[in-house]
């Protein structure tokens, strides 16, 4: 399954009401789990983004569909990195 890494910070209205980050942590979950995906790893950070996520998808449109949703929530802006696996990358990069 495609690998995203997902930069994300939350909205002036999801800080004013942070108390309830909890309640979305569950949510962004339980979508994943709806649309055949998986938060392999979420981190809250400092700095120019909020949070970190690591997601698979069963493929790109899946993964784009899980963004819109997320942001429709109102909750979160992203920008979202297709990332492939080290090892993979050798294999693709040994047959130039």
């Amino acid at each position: 399954m495609p690998t995203f890494v997902i930069l994300g910070n939350l909205t002036e209205e999801a800080v004013k009401k942070i108390s309830e980050e909890g309640k979305r942590q569950k949510n962004a979950y339980d979508l994943a789990k709806s649309l055949g995906c998986e938060i392999k790893a979420l981190y809250y950070t400092m700095g120019k983004y909020d949070w970190i996520g690591i997601v698979e998808a069963p493929d790109n449109e899946t993964a784009l569909k899980g963004l819109l949703q997320l942001g429709a929530g109102g909750a979160a802006r992203t920008r979202t990195m297709l990332a492939f696996p080290a090892e993979d990358f050798a294999k693709m990069t040994a047959e130039l």
